[in-house]
């Protein structure tokens, strides 16, 4: 078997989420009690060799990078701007 280390994910979440009719971004609309973006991230945290993770924000971008800044500080995990939108 390969050595996974080193692996980088790339997480999507810069949509403006215009269907679910509200000013919020979609990722961080909850599921029961976490956001559909932590659900993801903790997914992605348990794959094994993954070293970095890089989520791309779009819509309300300070929104999305402040809630993954104050949830995971201890991690790996940046944002990236998609521009243009």
């Amino acid at each position: 078997m390969s050595d996974l280390s080193g692996i980088k994910a790339i997480i999507l979440a810069a949509g403006k989420g215009t269907r679910m009719k509200s000013s919020m971004p979609k990722v961080l609309h909850k599921i029961f009690d976490k956001t559909m973006l932590e659900r993801v991230i903790n997914s992605v945290l348990k794959i094994k060799g993954i070293e970095d993770i890089y989520v791309i924000v779009g819509h309300q971008s300070e929104l999305v990078s402040t809630f993954i800044s104050n949830i995971y500080k201890d991690k790996n995990i940046y944002t990236v701007l998609q521009q243009p939108q």
